[in-house]
């Protein structure tokens, strides 16, 4: 027996409240869910892929891996810019260690 469920509080609202982008889906008795394909290729994953699902404000909220690094990236980049630290600063520090030690810095066998 298949059941509909919506990815959000949609079914709480109500069908009147549905916009343009919301549809039903269908959750198997295995608990899979089909996602449109143009709901896929909206979000970059047409092709398949590795997605990210957590649950927020009582909805389900799908996004690809890619979307999610790229937004830890931001974060960490804000944070090491108010800590003054960065990529850079750490590569001057290893060669200005590494010419302490008389090395060039690059890696020996």
């Amino acid at each position: 027996m298949m059941r509909y469920f919506y990815l959000s509080q949609m079914a709480d609202k109500g069908l009147s409240e549905m916009d343009d982008e919301s549809t039903m889906v269908r959750l198997s008795e295995t608990s899979r869910i089909s996602i449109l394909a143009r709901q896929r290729k909206a979000i970059g994953l047409e092709e398949g892929g590795i997605a990210v699902a957590r649950v927020e404000n009582g909805e389900i909220r799908i996004r690809p891996v890619r979307a999610v690094l790229t937004e830890l990236q931001a974060k960490v980049r804000q944070h090491l810019a108010h800590s003054g630290e960065s990529v850079d600063r750490f590569l001057a520090d290893r060669r200005e260690e590494a010419a302490r030690e008389g090395g060039s810095g690059a890696s020996r066998d």
